[in-house]
């Protein structure tokens, strides 16, 4: 049995002063400057036991073995101190001005790097719809101009800043023989080094992003269009990177990325039928994002660490996340080189294999809408992006994919599997029948638990799949009882009913189970199928009653 207690604690104090000033009708102001203080405290305990001495006895650590304990503990402390400032400035009700600055410091920043970082920003908005030329006018419900610019820090996680020291343990080469790994013998053995080098030049990730955008609206706000365009900068990213073994460490956490986006998001709505019994709305988005890693310091290529055998890296000129690993043996002009018996070659080095970055997304939705009867549906759509399906590439080895279930019968002459056997001509065996180039091979279980798995890193390009995907998101059909008999009768202001559907169809070549949900949920890594639970298909009925 084991046991798991988690404790945070935080103080946040936060001092500031306010001033607003109105200078004219036209034009006014205000000001806040403050200083802000917070520390945050997370302990962790846990402990495992088997075989308790008295089986009935309380299940605590006196209770077994030393051989039988397991118990560990992690402790963090961050403190942050902070000076900022705020300045709002409007003129002539349409120009907003937004002026921010923030000057950090935090215990988890670099002895031997500066103490402090500034982050300032700026915002501007123009609501030229207020223009004379343009206000009240039947063409231009509304109208407004965005332009921000802002650079924001990343905190470097807690202890990265320096070396830390760790519970001793020891195991042979096979892991057979081991010690000292509970706490060190429930503390009565040493403490180790850790073989992870603190780093006390570290420093906070620094992103720099600009913004433009546009909120437009038309015929009495019937139509709408929002587009906004940005660009951002992150610089000094935080890396785990190897460093030689002489040093004494295995690894070392420095500032030794720099990655950019760009991307391009827009919004639409039309109420096309606005008024009357029946009435209908359209809602539309679209956005596209590029990723680029400027520069990567201290080595080629980086693998992230919730990667997979796909190596999700960061690579200098590639988009992030891109998979760079293995595929088979290729010549000069793409084709496969084949062995005596016909079948492609292990690969023996990493190469781009695949894009997990979708070239666009998009969403349409729409409501319909008579009396109180509603009808809402939301279709959208993922493009262009690849996903590592490592379900089949295991199932392969297990014998239990449906591509593995079909028997075929072996031609005249015969079929060489691919470690050379012959099948004789008119054998049934189950698997596939296929021709890399040099004419027809049999593709059985051979195959399947050799270079044809992705347990074998012959080639795991094999298993990048397309994963572009189109969806119906959710549909509502709903019923609203409101009219003036009905409140009168009941008492009651509404009674609303709904019957909502989410995730019900899904239009896509992926062969694997839902190429929206990753193995590492939100980490870095993006596009991993390894046995992955889909999204839930789900129906829901509710009924509100307002009063």
């Amino acid at each position: 049995m084991s046991k798991n207690w988690i404790t945070e604690k935080q103080f946040n104090t936060d001092v500031f002063a306010t001033a607003n000033k109105t200078f004219s009708n036209d034009f006014s102001g205000s000001l806040l400057v403050g200083v802000n203080y917070n520390s945050r405290q997370r302990a962790t305990l846990q402990n495992a036991i088997t075989n308790l001495i008295v089986p009935t006895a309380p299940d605590i650590l006196t209770n077994a073995l030393n051989s039988n304990l397991t118990a560990g503990n992690y402790n963090s402390l961050i403190r942050t101190y902070a000076y900022y400032a705020q300045a709002d400035v409007q003129a002539y009700n349409q120009l907003f001005l937004t002026l921010t600055g923030r000057n950090e410091s935090a215990s988890t920043f670099g002895a031997r790097t500066n103490s402090s970082f500034f982050f300032p920003s700026a915002a501007l908005a123009w609501q030229f719809s207020k223009l004379p030329v343009l206000e009240g006018g039947s063409l231009l419900s509304f109208g407004k101009l965005r332009l921000t610019w802002g650079q924001v820090g990343i905190q470097p996680q807690p202890y990265q800043n320096f070396t830390t020291f760790g519970p001793a343990n020891y195991s042979d080469f096979f892991g057979f023989t081991s010690g000292l790994s509970a706490a060190s013998a429930l503390y009565g053995g040493g403490y180790v080094r850790s073989t992870t080098a603190g780093n006390d030049f570290l420093r906070p990730e620094r992103k720099t992003e600009a913004e433009v955008g546009v909120d437009l609206r038309f015929l009495n706000n019937r139509f709408s269009l929002s587009a906004t365009g940005y660009t951002n900068n992150t610089k000094d990213v935080i890396l785990s990177l190897n460093v030689p073994n002489e040093t004494g460490y295995t690894i070392r956490n420095s500032n030794a990325a720099e990655l950019a986006n760009k991307g391009l998001e827009l919004d639409a709505g039309a109420d096309l039928i606005p008024t009357g019994a029946f009435r209908w709305n359209l809602s539309a988005n679209f956005s596209l994002n590029r990723s680029n890693v400027v520069s990567l310091a201290g080595a080629s290529a980086y693998t992230l660490p919730d990667s997979y055998m796909q190596n999700s890296s960061l690579i200098p000129g590639q988009p992030f996340g891109i998979f760079y690993s293995t595929d088979f043996q290729k010549d000069e002009t793409g084709r496969y080189i084949l062995d005596a018996n016909g079948f492609p070659q292990g690969g023996t080095g990493n190469e781009i294999i695949g894009n997990p970055n979708p070239n666009w997304r998009g969403g349409l939705g729409s409501t319909f809408s008579y009396k109180g009867l509603s009808l809402y549906v939301l279709f959208d759509r993922v493009s262009g992006n690849d996903f590592f399906n490592g379900t089949r590439g295991s199932m392969y080895a297990f014998g239990v994919h449906g591509d593995q279930g079909n028997t075929v019968v072996t031609p005249a002459g015969g079929l060489k599997d691919v470690n050379g056997s012959l099948i004789p001509a008119g054998t049934a065996f189950q698997g596939q029948i296929k021709d890399f180039g040099a004419g027809p091979v049999a593709i059985n279980q051979a195959w399947w638990q050799g270079r044809g798995t992705a347990s074998n890193s012959a080639s795991y390009k094999q298993f990048v799949e397309d994963a572009s995907v189109s969806r119906l998101r959710e549909i509502t059909l709903s019923y609203s009882l409101r009219s003036p008999g009905f409140r009168r009768f009941t008492h009651l202001s509404s009674v609303d009913f709904s019957l909502t559907g989410r995730n019900l169809v899904l239009w896509t070549n992926y062969t694997g189970t839902d190429s929206e949900v990753n193995i590492s949920g939100a980490g870095l890594s993006r596009g991993q199928d390894w046995f992955t639970n889909p999204n839930t298909k789900s129906v829901l009925f509710s009924v509100r009653i307002a009063y």
